[in-house]
């Protein structure tokens, strides 16, 4: 899937005086926590994003020919203003397989305010490592993308007998075969046959 733009948001990209942030939303089992590479916080839809831009360092974001980001790791890590216990709190959430969501905001360069905003990633945590030592800590999320869902292959073949586990009284299929069965027709190549 191509990623298509807003029109305000390449507005704001022309836009000959402009500042950009990133956006770093964990959705937990107990809330969504926001952080943001800013100083200080801010409020954006309802959710207070935490100055996050020297704890956070998010992988190169690596697109598909379509446009879709498979997976990437955001490493937190510690720094004054931020202690181990925070990470600890972070570790301690139900995050297996919770949503994660990275976006490009542009902002008015006179009054700091968001003015346009891009997704860039949607996914679910998969895996978080956490090590600390020595009065620091950091942990290494990597993070799937909802995409990755699509490549999973299946194994069912459509029959008779499945089409009854959805609707016994569907009928359509009851005159077609199994692969194996009538289906199969044996192919011969070249003069002599």
């Amino acid at each position: 899937m191509a990623m298509s733009l807003s029109q305000a948001f390449l507005d704001a990209v022309k836009s000959p005086s402009r500042s950009a942030a990133v956006l770093l939303t964990f959705e937990f089992g107990t809330g969504t926590y926001g952080f943001w590479t800013g100083n200080g916080s801010r409020f954006y839809n309802g959710l207070k994003y935490s100055a996050g831009g020297s704890i956070f360092d998010i992988s190169d974001i690596v697109q598909e020919g379509d446009g879709s980001v498979s997976e990437l790791t955001i490493g937190l890590s510690t720094h004054p203003g931020i202690g181990v216990e925070v990470l600890e709190d972070l570790y301690n959430e139900d995050w297996h397989l919770r949503p994660v969501t990275i976006q490009l905001a542009m902002l008015d360069p006179r009054t700091d305010q968001i003015v346009a905003i891009q997704n860039v990633f949607r996914g679910i945590l998969d895996t978080a490592p956490f090590t600390e030592s020595e009065g620091q800590a950091e942990i290494q999320a990597r993070c799937l993308s909802k995409s990755i869902e699509l490549s999973k292959g299946g194994n069912l073949y459509r029959n008779d007998a499945t089409q009854d586990r959805y609707d016994p009284e569907d009928t359509s299929l009851e005159t077609i075969g199994t692969l194996n069965g009538a289906l199969k027709k044996e192919l011969h190549w070249g003069q002599s046959q």
